[in-house]
């Protein structure tokens, strides 16, 4: 990536994330492929990644080696949060679910970033309330709701967050996820899945296309 792409990259980020054309002199850009990770579960933390293109997985395995999907992020996100603020080693893994890049900055150049600037503090508290709101509110319906609920909030979520207005179908969901990723993402098996998508389709909430998915209508999907 040649300096004049990143800084124009950048600068349609900072319309999206906010964060100050400045960070870009205090981290090195890494490129990464499909499939790559950033970071492991249990490595040491010594930097957070700020995405520059592309999405990221931000997954946890399991002690019977089982991978569950937590969230999907992208440009002008975070990766790596937890071991700034604690030192401790990654609870997770972020992993690449399309290519692109990141810069890596280390933990003490990004505070001293954060002291310098308060914009950058202001949009880093931002994230970091926001991912905490994400999280909580995941685990409570993981508790208390039903799986096609689950299913049909995600599907909500991602569309807020990721989705754009397609053709006269309606709202496209365009992540590129197999169900088997969507059942991880909705702690739930890959036959439930199948059978909740279907069950929307049919009743005109979801027309599926491959891996993507046209939403008629937002708001009558939520649940």
């Amino acid at each position: 990536m040649s300096l004049d792409s990143l800084h124009s990259s950048f600068r349609s980020m900072t319309e999206i994330g906010g964060w100050p054309e400045e960070i870009l002199s205090i981290g090195e850009v890494r490129r990464f492929e499909r499939r790559e990770a950033l970071h492991k579960q249990g490595q040491p933390s010594l930097s957070v990644h700020l995405l520059l293109m592309g999405k990221v997985l931000r997954e946890y395995e399991g002690r019977d080696g089982a991978r569950i999907i937590l969230d999907i992020h992208r440009r002008a996100d975070l990766i790596g949060l937890t071991g700034f603020f604690d030192g401790g080693a990654h609870p997770d893994t972020s992993t690449a679910h399309t290519r692109g890049a990141a810069l890596c900055i280390p933990h003490g150049e990004f505070q001293r970033f954060l002291s310098r600037y308060p914009e950058a503090n202001r949009v880093f508290k931002q994230q970091v309330a926001r991912r905490y709101r994400h999280d909580t509110a995941w685990a409570t319906s993981m508790a208390t709701d039903r799986v096609e609920t689950r299913i049909r909030q995600l599907l909500c979520d991602l569309s807020d967050r990721f989705g754009v207005w397609g053709d006269v179908r309606g709202l496209l969901l365009d992540l590129g996820l197999t169900r088997a990723e969507l059942a991880s993402l909705a702690g739930t098996t890959l036959e439930t899945v199948i059978r909740t998508v279907n069950k929307l389709r049919d009743d005109g909430l979801l027309t599926p296309d491959g891996r993507r998915f046209f939403i008629p209508d937002p708001e009558a999907l939520r649940p």
